[in-house]
């Protein structure tokens, strides 16, 4: 049956026959709750008073009387919850009405208050009454009192500093105190950071700016610009300024004569607004030295006293060398004036050396004499004025030099005319000295020596000295007064003072000259030259480095001259081994317009080491190609090709077919006479043996296309490979040597119309080295020039004179070297050719210049 509520006592009566009671009351367990909590807080549980004890509630907020605070509160199960952030001192009190349900009808509401208990609240602010201290007040000055504004009235608070501006304050009871004397001119402003705490755990942290009131301070000091004046200046003339040292800046300060210690002088001057001015004109010899108290005044009427001394100067005088009437002075001699101070001219403007011949008269004989020309400089403290006469005085003359009161010192006081007349005499001998002068070294090879007199010279007897005879006064030698004359012309200028010696030829690099001159000249007060005046000096090293900035390379590199691009200068190609970039290179390096500056012209070509590089026009087009043998590191295989060069701009491998060679020289020549180039080429050739096979070959040049001739050559690699005319029939003959896989050989080969033949020149076998022609001689026949290893491992370097054909060692003074090159040139430009040998000598590195005297040849200090 369905339950129905009974209309009088409120009960529902079950089908079962159960009579359901309304519940009669609801519980919480706690109607606290505290503040400051988050949302979602149990507050308490709900429990219901029902006669059926069975049952079971189910609680809800319900609308009515008591419930204006239901939102703020949920009900999860029997709990009541909050639904919000409770705060005591915003409100205390909420209401809710709350229904329990048994589950069969009956309901019961009831209306619940829930207060809010008070927790403890954070400090929210603190004030100080005063933020601002005077300045010079003693340490422990209050400046101000803190107090705290907090939501729980009744706290106590206490204070703490957490940063104090460098310790300048401390809190005391809850009052801010000063902890040093402020200065307001030094720093006006300070910030501290206080905290606040209630005790109960709440605290509030605040900065606080604390400002340094100005007031007024006493003037420190006073301060006198000048303090000097000068005698015989008229009353009201201006001493000096005077300025305060002030801490107050922009105080304005008057200045006044105080009575008391140091004012004894006091009435000697007056104070014109700051300005200290003379009451009198003063006398050096009376008085030189015044004493004055002075009283600067503030604004606010503080003042300071201090005492001046006033220092009185006297006007500059002159003094003269030579003195006034002085006799015998050198005709050599400067004339000098001394200030007794410094001094300026009298448009306070400053005497410079430029001005200062403006101030000085000099004359023969006295006032009104001729003028005597001269030169006159001041020195850097301008105290004294030196003159220097053009010429050397006469003999016996009388000279006039004065000084008019066109220079004062710097108080305006000029000095008194002032003049001397002196009389020369020349008692000295002329003395010498030498351009270059003795010692010397570095000396350029084109240079002029100097002989230069202190005095104008004749001959010995009054006889003049002329372009004509001058050259019988002067020795001039190699190595020392014993060597070797050297050819010259010397001139004397026209005031007889210098000979200048011009040597027919450039000097000799690194050579020791000595230079002399006779003792038979004199002054024109018949003074003899002491004897024995000479000079030796040092020639400059021939060559110096460019600093062409070419890459270094290593492992038998080759290196040539050629005017690759046509534009008229010498270029340079370069192969070798780079150990920074740890490969093998080919390089050509342009010429930029003969400055010494080099540039890669990045050519592409294949990098070599252990082989040689050469310039050849093979094919008659204008532009130098390149012949270029080596191994190359990256490819690890050995290579001989030849690079055409299309216009100076680009360079193709013509593939010419030949073989690759290591540790090898190839020469371009033509020696069949059939006007294009042909290759000689030897070297170590892979044939897949354990060592390189040692090859001569000679590839004629047919239209660019190279055939071997299968000459009857020796092959030679570790050495070299030169075409030469050496019997001068009109045909390419070949020089060859090296190491041949078993011995050491040197070889001339003879040219009968293509084909070659050993002529038993009888050279010294070598490899590690190099041999090469050259006419040493100047019989229009060719010479060799040969270095290296030996069979037995010895160093040599030997020239051999070629004899119609017969080849004799000269035994020629060279260093013997290996791992070497050489080559011949005329450095000296004396028609004959000189040597250059580079090498390994056992002990060192050697590059080494001989210069060829008539066969001999003799090292010379190239610097190298």
């Amino acid at each position: 049956a369905e339950a129905s509520n009974s209309p009088q006592t409120g009960r529902v009566i079950q089908e079962s026959g159960i009579v359901n009671h309304d519940p009669t009351d609801i519980t919480l367990s706690s109607t606290d709750v505290a503040e400051n909590q988050p949302a979602d807080i149990k507050v308490g549980s709900f429990s219901t008073t029902d006669a059926d004890s069975g049952d079971t509630h189910t609680y809800s907020l319900v609308s009515g009387a008591g419930a204006s605070d239901n939102a703020s509160f949920r009900i999860s199960g029997t709990d009541l919850r909050t639904e919000e952030r409770f705060v005591y001192s915003v409100k205390s009190s909420y209401s809710i009405r709350v229904e329990t349900y048994d589950g069969n009808g009956g309901t019961y509401q009831k209306a619940f208050t829930v207060s809010v208990t008070d927790g403890n609240d954070d400090p929210t602010d603190i004030t100080l009454s005063a933020d601002s201290v005077a300045e010079n007040e003693s340490v422990g000055t209050e400046v101000g009192t803190f107090t705290t504004t907090d939501p729980d009235v009744g706290d106590t608070h206490t204070y703490t500093l957490l940063t104090s501006d460098n310790g300048a304050f401390s809190v005391v009871g809850g009052v801010l105190r000063t902890q040093r004397i402020f200065d307001y001119e030094t720093k006006s402003d300070y910030t501290i950071r206080v905290k606040t705490d209630d005790g109960s755990g709440g605290v509030y942290e605040k900065d606080f700016f604390i400002s340094v009131s100005n007031i007024n301070d006493n003037p420190t000091d006073i301060t006198l610009d000048h303090s000097i004046v000068s005698e015989g200046l008229p009353f009201g003339t201006v001493v000096g300024a005077f300025t305060t040292t002030d801490q107050d800046i922009g105080d304005i300060h008057t200045y006044d004569l105080a009575a008391g210690a140091g004012g004894d002088d006091n009435n000697s001057f007056f104070i014109e607004y700051s300005t200290l001015k003379t009451n009198e004109e003063f006398s050096y010899e009376e008085k030189h030295s015044y004493t004055i108290r002075v009283r600067t005044t503030d604004s606010e009427s503080e003042f300071y006293d201090k005492q001046f001394t006033i220092t009185v100067t006297a006007a500059p005088t002159a003094s003269f060398i030579p003195k006034d009437g002085a006799k015998n002075v050198g005709i050599n001699e400067n004339i000098s004036i001394t200030f007794s101070k410094p001094v300026r001219l009298t448009d306070d403007s400053a005497i410079t050396s430029a001005n200062a011949d403006g101030l000085i008269i000099f004359r023969k004989d006295d006032a009104n004499g001729d003028n005597v020309p001269f030169d006159a400089t001041i020195n850097g403290g301008k105290t004294a004025i030196t003159i220097y006469p053009d010429f050397d005085f006469e003999s016996n003359q009388t000279y006039y030099v004065a000084i008019g009161a066109t220079v004062e010192d710097d108080q305006n006081n000029a000095i008194s005319p002032t003049s001397v007349t002196f009389t020369s005499e020349d008692t000295e001998p002329p003395t010498v000295t030498f351009s270059p002068s003795d010692g010397a070294e570095d000396v350029a090879a084109g240079a002029y020596v100097k002989v230069i007199f202190s005095e104008p010279v004749r001959l010995e007897g009054g006889r003049e000295i002329t372009n004509t005879n001058a050259d019988s006064l002067i020795t001039l030698k190699k190595e020392g007064s014993g060597g070797t004359d050297v050819s010259f012309d010397a001139t004397i200028d026209t005031r007889k003072k210098e000979i200048t010696i011009r040597p027919t030829s450039d000097f000799e690099s690194s050579q020791i000259y000595y230079v002399a001159i006779g003792p038979d000249v004199e002054d024109d007060s018949a003074n003899l030259l002491e004897a024995g005046a000479s000079a030796t000096f040092t020639a400059v090293a021939i060559f110096s480095d460019i600093s062409a900035s070419l890459t270094g390379i290593a492992r038998r590199s080759s290196v040539a001259w050629g005017d690759y691009d046509k534009d008229g200068d010498l270029d340079i190609l370069l192969s070798g081994y780079d150990y920074e970039e740890s490969e093998s290179i080919t390089k050509i390096f342009d010429n930029l317009g003969g400055n010494g500056k080099f540039e890669n012209s990045r050519a592409g070509l294949t990098g070599v080491s252990f082989g040689s590089a050469t310039w050849g026009d093979y094919d008659e087009d204008g532009y130098l190609d390149i012949l270029l043998t080596g191994q190359n590191y990256v490819q690890s295989k050995s290579i001989a090709t030849v690079w055409q060069n299309n216009s100076g701009e680009i360079f193709s491998d013509i593939e010419a077919g030949l073989p690759g060679v290591i540790h090898s020289s190839a020469a371009w020549g033509d020696y069949d006479g059939d006007g294009d180039l042909d290759i000689l080429l030897a070297g170590g050739y892979d044939d897949g043996g354990d060592i390189p096979k040692a090859i001569a070959k000679v590839y004629r040049n047919d239209n660019g296309v190279f055939t071997d001739i299968y000459a009857d050559l020796t092959g030679v690699y570790y050495g070299s490979a030169m075409w030469g005319d050496y019997d001068n029939d009109g045909d390419l003959d070949i020089l060859l040597a090296g190491h041949d896989g078993g011995i050491k050989s040197s070889k001339v080969y003879r040219n009968d119309n293509g084909e070659f033949s050993d002529i038993e020149a009888g050279l010294i076998g070598i490899s590690s080295g190099c041999a090469i022609w050259g006419d040493y001689d100047n019989d229009d026949d060719l010479d060799i020039l040969l270095t290296g290893y030996d069979k037995d491992m010895n160093k040599i370097s030997k020239v051999y004179r070629n004899d119609s054909g017969k080849f004799t060692d000269i035994r020629a003074a060279l260093s013997e070297v290996y791992n070497s090159a050489a080559a011949w040139g005329d450095y000296d430009n004396d028609n004959d050719l000189d040597i250059l040998l580079t090498g390994d000598d056992g002990a060192d590195k050697i590059s080494e210049v001989y210069r060829n005297d008539n066969g001999k040849f003799t090292a010379v200090n190239a610097g190298l």
